[in-house]
Parts: C-alpha cells; sequence; structure tokens
C-alpha cells in the first residue's frame, strides 16, 4: 500500500453516477465504483478510501467536510486527503424555512435537496419572498462572485496544505473547471500576482494543462464515459466507465507523485 487511508472531496463529480429505475429515468449517486473507491479496490493504493463527497457542494461545503474530518482526528500521517473543488460559480443559500434543520443537525452533512443551491452567481433564478432571501438575492447577485469564490478556494488550499505539511499527511487537488476558467480570473484581477497560482501550488495535479475531469471529457469524448438520464440525455456526470478512467489516472499521478 502506498499510503494507509485515501480521504476523497468533492461535488456530485466525486461520486458514480448510476441510473435510478425511475420514469423518467433519473440518475442517484453512489460511492461504490466512484474513482474514489476505486483507488484502493481496482488499484490498492490504501488500505482504505473514505469518500467524503456529497453532491450538490458548492466549494465551503467541502472545505467544512475537509476540515470536520480533521478535527476529529480521522486523518493520520501517511494518509493522503485529495479535493476536487466544485462549480467557483457554485453557492449554497439557505431558505428559512430550512433553519430547524440547521440547528438539529451539522451543516455540511445536511441533505442538498434541503438547501438552495445556485450554480449561476449573480443571475437569481427562484422566486425568493421572504425578506431575508430579499437580502440573500442582492448578496449574491452584487457582492458575491466568482472573484471571490476563486480567492476563497485558493486560500482554503493554502490552510488545508498547511495543516497536511505539519502532520505528514499527502493532499493532492484539483477542480471541475477547465483549467482556463482558473487562468481567466487570474489575468484579470490578479495579474500582479502572475499566472495560474491555484495551479502552480504544488499540491495541484493536472494533465496536458487540465483538470482531469474535463481531460477525460475531452479525450474520451467517443466513449460512453457519461451516465445517461432522463431517458436518453447525456449527462455531464462520469457514469462507471468514466470513473474507472478518472481513477487510473489519478492512480498514476499519485505513484509518479509519492512513490
Amino acid at each position: 500500500m502506498l499510503v494507509n487511508n485515501i480521504f476523497g472531496y468533492g461535488c456530485s463529480h466525486a461520486r458514480n453516477a448510476i441510473p435510478h429505475d425511475t420514469k423518467p429515468l433519473k440518475l442517484a449517486y453512489s460511492e461504490k465504483g466512484c474513482w474514489i473507491e476505486l483507488l484502493q479496490t481496482k488499484h490498492e493504493l490504501c488500505s482504505r478510501a473514505h469518500n467524503r463527497a456529497m453532491e450538490g457542494s458548492d466549494n465551503w461545503r467541502i472545505f467544512h467536510r475537509v476540515m470536520k474530518t480533521i478535527s476529529s482526528d480521522k486523518i493520520k500521517e501517511n494518509d493522503l486527503i485529495i479535493i476536487q473543488w466544485s462549480y467557483l460559480s457554485r453557492k449554497t443559500w439557505w431558505p428559512d424555512n430550512s433553519v430547524e434543520a440547521f440547528y438539529k443537525n451539522s451543516w455540511d452533512e445536511i441533505p442538498h435537496n434541503i438547501m438552495l443551491t445556485f450554480d449561476h452567481l449573480g443571475v437569481w433564478e427562484n422566486k425568493l419572498k421572504t425578506k431575508t432571501e430579499q437580502v440573500g438575492e442582492l448578496y449574491y447577485q452584487h457582492i458575491y462572485n466568482e472573484v471571490e469564490s476563486y480567492v476563497n478556494m485558493l486560500s482554503q488550499t493554502v490552510l488545508i496544505s498547511k495543516w497536511a505539511k505539519s502532520n505528514n499527511v499527502k493532499l493532492l487537488v484539483t477542480g471541475v473547471e477547465t483549467q482556463e476558467v482558473y487562468e481567466n480570473i487570474e489575468r484579470k484581477h490578479f495579474a500582479l500576482l502572475g499566472n495560474n497560482v491555484f495551479t502552480k501550488l504544488e499540491e495541484y495535479f493536472n494533465i496536458e494543462n487540465q483538470t482531469p475531469l474535463q481531460y477525460i471529457y475531452k479525450e474520451y469524448s467517443d466513449e460512453p464515459i457519461a451516465a445517461i438520464d432522463n431517458g436518453g440525455t447525456l449527462n455531464m456526470h462520469l457514469n462507471t466507465y468514466g470513473n474507472e478512467i478518472q481513477s487510473d489516472i489519478i492512480s498514476d499521478i499519485i505513484r509518479k507523485r509519492f512513490a
């Protein structure tokens, strides 16, 4: 075994998208067959792979799930943390009627269907009624944007990296966005810092200047890598076969980086 345990974090793209037996056909998500699990069962890189991803997660939720595992003292020396950050434009918002659920549960464990997750900051598509939600609308339209989301992701990566290094824990970080998204934000708003600040972090990994997920979408586009939902519509989530490809790619990176 190359490492003791692997702890994987992300959104639905870090889980296996499988057809659910409903009409019209919808998708369910499973740890089994996911690329995180396959790093243990197929590639035998660790004694156990722990999938901590949750569908619908924004980056704040992913960060909190990482920190919760750290604070519980479950991650030990010679373990590996893998983070696949979600979309920069995704932000979770609490509707008023879920306040009770907030106090009864840990925030990072709340099912995403209780929360309101918006994938397009600045475009408020839902009809909000309460004053609290109206304030939230203004905040996410005019204050919170992808630039702030990027800065948060960068800061969260650095914080986790510092903890990992001080505890002899290995760390790999990537995202679901195309690398051009990160580069465009940096070029437009952080030119003084230089190019590719995030992707120059030593914990970051990619393939041929692309994130693993985007690389698979491009290089394996002629193969049945994506899940099919709604009676035949192609979904941009990897199916079991696509997860196998991603596990192969990430396994190679882990062996080269940490062997």
